[in-house]
């Protein structure tokens, strides 16, 4: 069950200390373990083909995707061709319990992701995301919420622009970042990660769970 966390302000970036507790973080990583089943954790590339350091997969209407013709939402599988697996109950509800800590009940409550990226790093592959903005959704007015799971990691929360200064913060196993107002649209990414002993996860591994809104509603 979530309990009531410590909320720390990193250039905006709002993260929730210790928010789920060790049973919780297990099923958890349960549900994550359950959408890959279906959806197999995959390696994206870059533009130019290089590969990225970590594997993912998506739950949801959308999953986001990178490879050789660029970023993009599709709703299927790029190597299955399935649909995406649909959202896991639990990871919505958790979403819902951090937002409502952060911006409100009626902000949780009007929460609509159509999108959980599940990004698997491992410490083998020097797991780390670069630098970057969530811009790829059409629709803005909704925060982002990415959940951690596992090994703790140095997580980088920049500004508006890349020159900005950008302060680094350890996120461990069942804290939340959320991500809404001046940070929705901030650069920010993942350095490395750290050892770290009994987590819900093998040794030298991390998910994170993040939880997108992608469409406008009309």
């Amino acid at each position: 069950m979530p309990r009531r966390p410590a909320v720390e302000d990193v250039n905006g970036f709002l993260v929730l200390r210790g928010f789920f507790d060790r049973q919780t973080q297990e099923a958890l990583v349960a549900a994550c373990l359950d959408v890959a089943r279906d959806a197999p954790f995959f390696t994206p590339t870059m533009g130019d083909g290089r590969p990225f350091r970590i594997e993912m997969t998506n739950a949801g209407e959308w999953g986001w995707l990178s490879d050789r013709t660029g970023y993009r939402y599709a709703r299927h599988h790029p190597l299955t061709g399935r649909a995406w697996p649909p959202l896991p109950p639990l990871l919505l509800t958790s979403m819902r319990c951090a937002l409502a800590e952060t911006s409100g009940l009626a902000v949780a409550e009007a929460f609509g992701p159509q999108c959980f990226l599940i990004n698997r790093y491992s410490a083998e592959r020097r797991g780390r995301l670069g630098l970057h903005r969530d811009e790829d959704e059409r629709d803005r007015s909704q925060p982002i919420v990415t959940l951690s799971l596992g090994a703790d990691a140095v997580f980088l929360a920049g500004g508006l622009t890349r020159r900005d200064p950008v302060e680094r913060v350890i996120v461990g196993s069942g804290d939340v970042v959320v991500m809404g107002g001046r940070s929705r649209m901030a650069y920010h990414g993942v350095d490395r990660l750290l050892p770290t002993l009994a987590t819900p996860m093998a040794e030298g591994l991390r998910l994170s769970v993040t939880a997108r809104r992608v469409d406008i509603v009309t």
